[in-house]
């Protein structure tokens, strides 16, 4: 089966496209070097393994996640498709095992991290087979430029040029910022035209920043949106450092006092049981809340996350974008708050001291504190950050500047009713409003009335 719309039905039950994913699919069949900018729950995966089963050979699906793989093989298992995974979590003799099914020709996607690349019988196993497609998933590890660059990521190109064949390649990430892109577009040969942009608009996330003077303050009002605003929802809490991962965990477990909170946390300190277990309790809900490092939720495929809690700031807007991505993949609203104090900014500088890169974080940095700084629309920011061309004149209505409470939205009703003081009646005032909506476009806004003007 070759036609990519058939493969679609057939194996992931969807009747059409999102966009741009077919455009990205018949680029990379053509041998276009594509690159796709795809922000969490835009069908990614989607992109490459169509391109897979139609090219009939092997596909190596290059990723820096355990959890990744094993999901991702799970569910083409379950789709009737060949796959396997090759990692640190493997015997010696499964690997082996793995490696011979892949010379009989019974593997059609291989999932495999990039620090396996260059080792002398991988380089050899792939060599003897010439893998058709080669995918690079979280492509912004491979940038110095990126917030999470993995030397490993490196190796990639080099990988390519020894093999006997030249295969189709696609980089995939959910964010990369403009120089990231420059650097992959120069680094793999990918043209403009070539690379795509998903929609970074998560309509449907509720975007909040709140600055506290004191550390306990913040404390407080993290217990009263768990208790009483997102009672018995399933969430993240997400934190600079394990430390405070663990020490969040322990304050939250002694004030609950009715055992109403399933709660646990999860950092890169844990053991792989004990993050094995996490995530699968947290997939099955046994568990609603984790407090995590951003170690947690790369992944995870998990659609009814209600909420996101940054109880610290975190260290540069593209992890934050990848992590408040993970709220509200199911449609519904769903609700992203960052509680900042002054001290974040501290900690971060710590973490970064005598690091390599210690330039790019303080770039990264000080974008973010830019960020909470401006009281101009959440989403727009993040739109310009990731050069989304979409722009929100009269605001997006999902954010704490743009709401129809907020004091720019007040602002903006009263100039428009500034030539007219006074109303006759309830209802004319009302009429008059209506008439702005239609003109203004401000149609679908919520709680515009009397008191509001």
């Amino acid at each position: 089966m070759n036609d990519p719309q058939q493969i679609l039905k057939q194996y992931f039950g969807y009747d059409t496209f999102r966009p741009p994913q077919e455009s990205i699919i018949q680029h990379i069949l053509v041998g276009d070097r594509t690159l796709a900018l795809l922000p969490t729950g835009q069908g990614k995966s989607v992109c490459y393994q169509i391109p897979g089963l139609v090219s009939h050979g092997l596909t190596i699906v290059i990723s820096p996640l355990i959890a990744l793989m094993k999901d991702q093989v799970d569910a083409l298992h379950h789709r009737g498709i060949t796959a396997h995974y090759v990692n640190s979590t493997l015997s010696k003799t499964e690997i082996a095992a793995k490696y011979e099914d892949i010379r009989r020709g019974h593997c059609r996607f291989l999932y495999v991290a990039p620090e396996r690349l260059l080792t002398k019988p991988f380089l050899k196993l792939m060599q003897a087979q010439s893998p058709q497609f080669v995918a690079v998933d979280e492509a912004h590890c491979y940038s110095t430029w990126g917030h999470d660059f993995r030397p490993h990521y490196r190796d990639i190109p080099r990988f390519i040029s020894k093999l006997p064949t030249e295969p189709k390649l696609a980089l995939f990430t959910a964010t990369a910022s403009k120089a990231v892109v420059e650097d992959l577009q120069q680094s793999f040969g990918v043209s403009t035209k070539h690379t795509y942009r998903g929609n970074f608009f998560r309509h449907n996330l509720f975007i909040t920043t709140r600055t506290f003077e004191l550390r306990s303050q913040r404390f407080l009002y993290l217990v009263y949106l768990l208790r009483h605003v997102h009672a018995d929802q399933v969430g993240l809490i997400y934190v600079a450092t394990r430390e405070q991962a663990e020490m969040l965990y322990q304050a939250l477990k002694r004030l609950d006092f009715d055992h109403r909170l399933a709660i646990d946390y999860y950092h890169a300190g844990r053991t792989n049981q004990e993050k094995t277990k996490i995530q699968e309790k947290f997939i099955n809900d046994q568990l609603k809340i984790v407090i995590a490092t951003n170690a947690f939720g790369m992944g995870i495929d998990k659609d009814n996350i209600r909420f996101v809690i940054h109880c610290q700031m975190p260290g540069s807007l593209e992890n934050y974008v990848q992590e408040i991505g993970r709220a509200g993949r199911d449609g519904e609203l769903s609700w992203c708050e960052l509680l900042f104090h002054p001290s974040d900014v501290r900690i971060h500088q710590q973490l970064q001291a005598g690091k390599k890169g210690q330039q790019r974080g303080r770039r990264s940095l000080q974008t973010m504190l830019e960020y909470l700084e401006s009281e101009q629309c959440h989403h727009q920011k993040i739109l310009a950050y990731f050069q989304d061309p979409q722009r929100f004149p009269h605001g997006c209505r999902r954010c704490q500047h743009c709401a129809p409470y907020s004091q720019p939205f007040l602002h903006q009703m009263r100039l428009a009713l500034q030539d007219k003081p006074t109303f006759p009646t309830f209802i004319a005032q009302q009429q008059y409003i209506l008439t702005q909506n239609r003109t203004q476009n401000w149609s679908k806004l919520i709680g515009v009335g009397l008191g509001m003007v």
